[in-house]
């Protein structure tokens, strides 16, 4: 039974820019991979995941995929590094062994990189293509 998801026009263009931006970065990774066992099963892997892009895009009704815009581009990689930045806080570096004693100077940092990121995002919606 196929199922399909109704967005709206903002959550159309976020699902959207991040998987277009997914697919870019796993193509250029395949046409970097060397020859060999191991290369083909990455590439086997990167085509999986783009066929399951597609399916998501399908799924939502959305497009086919077409190149993101600069200004989306350094939207969605700000916003999806923004996501990413709780794994390195110290409270999270414990799955990785003892967790930091102090992380005070390490979370200070990082709510730094979070100001310059949401920065980023903001200012790239005034950038245009």
């Amino acid at each position: 039974m196929s199922h399909t998801t109704t967005l709206n026009a903002n959550q159309a263009r976020r699902v959207r820019t991040h998987l277009e931006l997914l697919a870019e970065q796993l193509a250029a990774e395949a046409a970097s991979l060397p020859s060999g066992p191991a290369g083909e099963r990455v590439r086997r892997g990167i085509d999986r995941a783009q066929h399951d892009i597609r399916r998501v895009l399908d799924a939502c009704r959305l497009e086919p995929l077409e190149p993101v815009s600069r200004s989306r581009r350094l939207m969605a990689v700000a916003e999806a590094w923004l996501a990413r930045l709780d794994d390195l806080r110290p409270r999270a570096l414990g799955a990785y062994g003892t967790p930091p004693t102090d992380g005070t100077a390490l979370n200070e940092r990082l709510d730094d990189l979070a100001t310059a990121l949401h920065i980023i995002s903001q200012a790239a919606r005034e950038v245009g293509a």
